[in-house]
């Protein structure tokens, strides 16, 4: 039969809205445990575009045959965000996931997975609009351009990352690094060493990666730059810089060569007697 605002409930919540042949067709599905979904329904399956809220996020978007499929946004109660497309429930082609520490990533995806191009900030000092027209801009920047020269227009001093001294108001291009103590990325130090200099009056430098990645971790190639100077130009594995690669240090020092699980790695020699 068919109704409006006809209500219905079964062994695991109960629905509200219109009906069509014994099918629900556009309501409000409340679950015992307290979850609930608006929107509309096909085949007795969520399908089309809905709202579903859970006790630790809210999706809002499309769905296809009672799964998150299609365009859709879903926010963590936490701070955490993703936005872009999903297949079957999962992250899946592209989109923008935004972490609840403010950092952000911009790219690929397969099966939830971060997997194909992407750009990673850490601290960022903009948004992830704003990298997506830097992103865009840089592109067609790089139109037509040698490898060398396209290498060049991608360079971290072409992103705003200016940053500005709470106590003075003026704006400051790099941030003080006086606290680290040694020439290891932001991203590669401890959890604990991380919270602890994010709670320092000299704030940790804005990291850019830029490259591949593979089952959710920098894998392939990539470049991961600060806006202190340091910057490491190769390849990677598992979130390591493994392969050949060049890193240059805040000093102006240049390491280049073959490097395991960020070090880098020197040649054997062999002393033969006579």
């Amino acid at each position: 039969s068919s109704g409006i605002n006809a209500e219905y409930g079964g062994p695991s919540g109960t629905y509200a809205g219109l009906w069509s042949q014994g099918m629900q067709t556009v309501g409000v599905y409340t679950w015992y445990v307290g979850a609930k979904y608006e929107g509309t329904w096909e085949k007795g399956k969520r399908h089309g575009y809905g709202v579903e809220r859970r006790a630790r996020w809210v999706y809002e978007g499309e769905w296809k045959d009672d799964k998150k499929t299609g365009y859709g946004v879903l926010r963590s109660h936490r701070g955490a965000t993703f936005e872009g497309t999903w297949l079957e429930s999962t992250q899946d082609g592209y989109g923008v996931e935004t972490y609840a520490d403010g950092g952000f990533y911009i790219g690929q995806w397969y099966r939830g997975m971060r997997q194909g191009y992407g750009v990673r900030v850490v601290n960022p000092k903009i948004t992830p609009r704003d990298m997506l027209n830097i992103i865009s801009t840089l592109a067609q920047a790089q139109h037509g351009l040698g490898v060398q020269d396209k290498k060049s227009v991608w360079n971290i001093s072409n992103f705003p990352v200016q940053n500005t001294n709470e106590e003075t108001g003026v704006p400051q291009i790099r941030v003080s690094v006086d606290h680290e103590e040694d020439d290891r990325f932001e991203s590669e130090k401890p959890e604990k060493q991380r919270i602890q200099n994010n709670g320092t009056q000299h704030p940790p430098p804005m990291e850019v990666y830029r490259g591949e990645w593979k089952n959710d971790k920098r894998s392939g190639y990539g470049v991961l730059e600060t806006c202190t100077g340091m910057k490491y130009d190769g390849e990677w594995l598992n979130n390591f810089r493994s392969g050949y690669g060049v890193l240059n240090h805040k000093d102006g020092r240049q390491e280049s060569g073959k490097w395991k699980q960020n070090r880098r790695q020197f040649e054997k020699k062999h002393c033969w007697s006579s």
